[in-house]
């Protein structure tokens, strides 16, 4: 005869030992099989204990009404029907141990009772300690923005002398030439209404634009091989204004049709978009790994978003936000 049942605990193993408790004896066999995995959540929400179904088969001669259910056990008051020869004499033992449980039964609870008392006692002291660690982190970020909380466009702000457009020009043409692509490199005017920074002998707008045939390829996912395309040129038109006029900083950016500032709308979008579930269903949203620039402009979009909090999490290719619900 079998019966199942489900057991729960904080872990696999913890599950495993509890239904060997509850449901295991000479008299019975049991096997486990794991419904569902624990979940640790976020600062404890969301999370969930392990769960394993339990199958008890019982030998002829004890009713299966004997072993425990949910922790508690059945009346043993109830009659029952012993078996012949070994059967009897395993429900008689199996009677003999029962009987001695029951006295210890007052003094379990006398323990129990004790337990839940000191607990009671120390539990105040313990939330007091432990609550200002958990506000302090989302309240520090709110008063102190990090560096990803507003995107950086400092290189929109700063003029290039011509020297420094037609060296990274060429640095781009012949970066083209070399991948064997369909595409042409052209300085880049400014958008309307887009103010930078002007001197004697740094008066270009400090952008490159490309388009052609191969674009797809020159961004790259989610532009991967746009960034490292613009960190090349920065860094050698940096070498080399440091070499020639010691100048310590060179910033260009380098765009393929308009693309990043489709990337930027669409990311704005998808931040909205993301804060509106979660304060929908009541729960922290994940978002996919980002790159530095595009982690602060989710950030700046959902900075003043109602009932929503932002923060990162991992580290360098797989740094992601998490989309945290402030709500009740």
């Amino acid at each position: 005869m079998e019966e199942i049942f489900e057991v729960s605990a904080k872990t696999v193993s913890e599950a495993y030992a509890k239904a060997n408790i509850l449901y295991g004896g000479e008299d019975k066999d049991i096997t486990c099989e794991i419904v569902s995995e624990p979940k640790k959540g976020i600062f404890g929400i969301g999370s969930k204990d392990a769960v394993i179904r339990v199958t008890v088969t019982k030998s002829a001669g004890i009713d299966i009404g004997e072993l425990f259910t949910d922790g508690l056990r059945h009346d043993p008051g109830k009659t029952k029907e012993q078996g012949t020869g070994k059967n009897a004499e395993k429900a008689e033992r199996h009677e003999k141990k029962e009987n001695r449980e029951k006295p210890e039964r007052p003094e379990k609870s006398e323990k129990k009772e004790r337990r839940d008392a000191h607990e009671k006692k120390n539990r105040p002291e313990r939330a007091e300690q432990k609550q200002p660690n958990r506000e302090a982190a989302p309240a520090a970020e709110k008063k102190q923005p990090r560096e990803e909380m507003v995107p950086d466009r400092d290189y929109k702000k700063t003029g290039v002398s011509e020297d420094e457009m037609k060296y990274a020009l060429e640095f781009v043409r012949a970066l083209i030439a070399d991948m064997g692509l369909s595409a042409t490199a052209e300085a880049a005017s400014a958008p309307e209404g887009e103010e930078f920074t002007v001197t004697e002998t740094a008066s270009v707008y400090p952008a490159i634009n490309i388009s052609g045939d191969d674009k797809g390829i020159l961004i790259g996912h989610h532009g991967e091989t746009l960034d490292a395309i613009q960190f090349l040129v920065n860094l050698s038109s940096q070498r080399r204004a440091g070499i020639k006029s010691g100048k310590e900083t060179v910033k260009i950016k380098i765009d393929v049709e308009n693309y990043r500032a489709k990337r930027e709308e669409a990311l704005r979008i998808l931040a909205r978009k993301m804060a509106g579930r979660a304060v929908k269903y009541k729960k922290n949203m994940f978002l996919e790994p980002m790159n530095p620039y595009e982690r602060r402009i989710i950030h700046s979009e959902l900075q003043s978003y109602p009932g929503v909090s932002t923060h990162s999490v991992g580290s360098d290719k797989n740094r992601k936000i998490v989309i945290s619900y402030e709500g009740k």
